[in-house]
């Protein structure tokens, strides 16, 4: 992290190919803005609630290979071509416990933390549902995913989760895409940085769709209108487009149930199943059909494991 302010406390870094030149594509760019606005305050404010009447700055750096917004603390001022600005009166009796960069520092750890448990979940992530342990002594939550493995978590940031925006998020991670992935770092109290990345194939997970479009027409004899029995493995959940992934013939096809929430069958995620249903080669309406078709789920079952084969139509 030698090339960061050395008053900086966070930092967004978008990398890749296309940003050779440190340039941006102006709604990727203007997005991210609003984004990393948006869950940067949303996280500060509740770890100082005082934040709420005063402002603070989220300076943004170009330069070769890579397009960042840098995370400062109070009474740093950094020129770039774009500046998010706010007040810089601070009140003092309402920063005793927590000052700005703290407030600020406490918000990108939060964010990277965040991004975490969506990767760890693969995207199916509801806290109100959610199953999570309690190290008390550590103040931190522990919550595992359908590999078995878990993820630690700081306590007071998983009470914060759950009030975000979803947009917010997803502004975020807007401009990455091919060749130009996402990487997010908070400085520590030891003065050290927690990173984490979103890559163009993790997107998906924060509510984007599965895959660009394929250039070929997929799968033409999955006819419009017929109906199937698709064999494959389910890949992920998304109770927010009520949508599940279904691995097929090395595709990833979107289902959406005919009736009801996507929910019931969270627990056959990663899992050799047989799904039922009919094909739609026109989901969102339109007169050309999609080159890739959905499956509209009237039932899903789970393959034993003696019983799975490679395809089944």
């Amino acid at each position: 992290m030698d090339r960061l302010p050395t008053d900086a406390v966070g930092f967004f870094r978008y990398e890749g190919e296309s940003l050779a030149q440190g340039t941006v594509d102006a709604r990727a760019g203007g997005l991210a803005l609003v984004g990393i606005n948006e869950c940067i305050r949303h996280f500060a404010e509740r770890k100082n609630p005082a934040l709420q009447r005063h402002g603070y700055e989220l300076p943004v750096r170009t330069q070769e290979g890579s397009w960042e917004v840098i995370l400062l603390g109070i009474g740093t001022l950094f020129a770039g071509p774009y500046v998010i600005k706010a007040a810089q009166t601070m009140a003092a009796n309402d920063f005793k416990d927590t000052g700005l960069k703290d407030a600020i520092r406490a918000s990108a750890q939060a964010l990277v933390y965040l991004v975490r448990l969506i990767k760890h979940k693969r995207g199916d992530v509801d806290l109100k549902k959610e199953k999570i342990s309690w190290d008390m002594k550590r103040d931190v939550a522990l919550i595992s995913n359908a590999d078995g493995e878990t993820l630690e978590i700081p306590a007071e940031f998983l009470r914060w989760y759950s009030s975000l925006p979803r947009s917010a998020l997803k502004n975020v991670a807007y401009g990455v895409k091919e060749g130009v992935s996402l990487t997010i770092g908070a400085e520590t109290s030891e003065r050290n940085y927690i990173t984490t990345s979103i890559t163009r194939k993790e997107k998906v997970l924060f509510g984007f769709p599965e895959e660009d479009e394929p250039a070929e027409f997929l799968f033409p004899e999955l006819a419009n209108g017929d109906e199937v029995l698709l064999q494959g493995r389910l890949t992920r959940g998304n109770e927010q487009t009520n949508s599940i992934g279904l691995e097929y013939r090395g595709h990833i096809l979107n289902c959406i149930p005919q009736v009801g929430n996507v929910n019931r069958y969270k627990t056959l995620l990663f899992t050799e199943c047989v799904v039922s249903g009919v094909i739609s080669r026109f989901p969102r309406g339109g007169v050309r059909p999609e080159r890739k078709p959905t499956v509209l789920i009237s039932h899903i079952r789970e393959v034993a494991p003696s019983q799975v084969q490679d395809s089944l139509l």
